[in-house]
């Protein structure tokens, strides 16, 4: 079953290359991040592990490594959590929905 895990956390890291690869290349590309511009990788991490309490099976898996490192790959950028970004406070009030969102589905699957 870690291989589910494992193979989640690639496809992370395979999506967030492409992600980062297409947002260099495609002015198109950056016009749609901006308006989206609250929403940071994290934001999709975490609503992928809370989608993942309610799915059984491998999908459980790959959604939790894919989550976990859409995550974990927020810290590598050059404003994690977007701090010092002049939407921090709108990012860092849907992150913490979210947090909570995944807590409450942990809590459920108890």
């Amino acid at each position: 079953m870690i291989y589910f895990l494992v193979a989640g956390y690639l496809l992370g890291i395979l999506m967030s290359s492409i992600w980062s690869e297409l947002f260099n290349r495609f002015s198109i590309v950056r016009d749609i991040r901006d308006t989206m511009k609250i929403l940071e990788h994290y934001h999709h991490g975490l609503a992928l592990l809370a989608a993942s309490m309610f799915i059984n099976g491998p999908l459980k898996l790959i959604l939790i490594g894919l989550g976990a490192q859409l995550v974990s790959d927020e810290r590598v950028h050059s404003h994690p959590f977007a701090i010092g970004k002049s939407h921090f406070r709108e990012s860092s009030v849907l992150g913490i929905c979210l947090l909570f969102i995944v807590l409450i589905s942990m809590l459920l699957q108890v």
